[in-house]
């Protein structure tokens, strides 16, 4: 199972050592591995995910778009299934739609019928669920694709049916985008009990397409945000270390004590890491960027939109604190 996020901030997960409680599934499990020193190789979604599940270089930032995550799993002989809850095709992520459509079986929930709850990703997991309780529907050997909307701006309106118990002072679309870190980590936790009613063993694979800027705001944004106007404090930000600081995290039912990894990783080498966790051998696989025990992708870089630059040459920002 790989579970493609949206948006998220690693520095505001408590799986990766932030003091928010957002994540208390995650953090918990034995059943978790964290790769806390992942990197996106790009800022925003179409630019990331055409790196991270295509074949790329970090040299110049070109990638190859047929030799992505769905034809690698195809070629291996696997079943492949792409549930998505973002457009089926649009300018944003007509690359990553190209790649959900060269699945055996595809569903983008912006086309109907409507798998309800209507426009939240907990519809990804219903319709995963309708799938495994159809003998036949996913061939034994599968490997399953969910692209989540996540925590995608505006926040708030992923987040109507979850109580806001995270303040950070600084307006509500911060808060919500906490708020929508919880939920993620409630969508992980129901994924692994659903897989654990159907299958006797089960791994996922968790990446989110990129980070966002998370500011305190100005005082102009105070009135923004007094008048629930929209506030320019949260999002993309290509110059700056943040943007490309995005979660990796792997989850087996057959681990029983948690890990942290703390191994530099490119999302330029996603494509190999998933390659070998599928047990590809390919001469497109460097066998060394595998999940078990990675090799350092250090120096990082990523592609700010215009060229490949390293990450530590651009300005940081401490995150924010309770």
């Amino acid at each position: 199972m790989l579970v493609i996020g949206e948006s998220v901030n690693k520095r505001y997960m408590s799986l990766m050592g932030s003091p928010w409680n957002t994540t208390p599934f995650l953090a918990g499990s034995p059943q978790v591995t964290a790769y806390t020193q992942y990197h996106s190789p790009a800022p925003n979604t179409v630019s990331s995910l055409s790196r991270t599940l295509a074949l790329s270089k970090a040299i110049d930032g070109s990638f190859d778009l047929n030799r992505n995550v769905v034809a690698l799993a195809k070629a291996a002989g696997y079943g492949t299934l792409w549930v998505s809850n973002q457009r089926s095709m649009g300018p944003n992520d007509s690359n990553v739609a190209k790649m959900g459509h060269q699945a055996d079986q595809n569903r983008f929930l912006d086309k109907m019928p409507v798998v309800e709850p209507a426009k939240d990703d907990f519809a990804l997991l219903n319709y995963l669920e309708s799938k495994l309780n159809q003998p036949g529907e996913l061939a034994l050997d599968s490997v399953v694709f969910l692209h989540m909307i996540g925590s995608h701006p505006h926040a708030c309106s992923r987040v109507t049916d979850m109580k806001i118990s995270l303040r950070a002072g600084q307006g509500r679309h911060i808060d919500c985008y906490l708020a929508s870190l919880q939920k993620l980590d409630k969508f992980m936790q129901a994924l692994t009990q659903l897989l654990a009613r159907h299958a006797k063993s089960y791994e996922i694979l968790y990446v989110s397409d990129h980070s966002l800027r998370v500011a305190p705001m100005t005082g102009v944004e105070r009135v923004m945000n007094d008048l629930r106007l929209p506030t320019r404090n949260i999002y993309v930000q290509p110059q700056i270390q943040e943007a490309y600081d995005t979660p990796l995290i792997f989850i087996s039912s057959t681990q029983n004590t948690a890990k942290r990894n703390e191994t530099p990783l490119s999302g330029f080498d996603f494509f190999h890491l998933f390659g070998n966790w599928i047990g590809v051998e390919s001469s497109w696989i460097q066998a060394q960027k595998n999940l078990q025990n990675p090799t350092s992708s250090a120096p990082i870089r990523v592609f700010d939109w215009h060229k490949v630059v390293p990450l530590d040459s651009l300005p940081d920002f401490p995150p924010m604190t309770p």
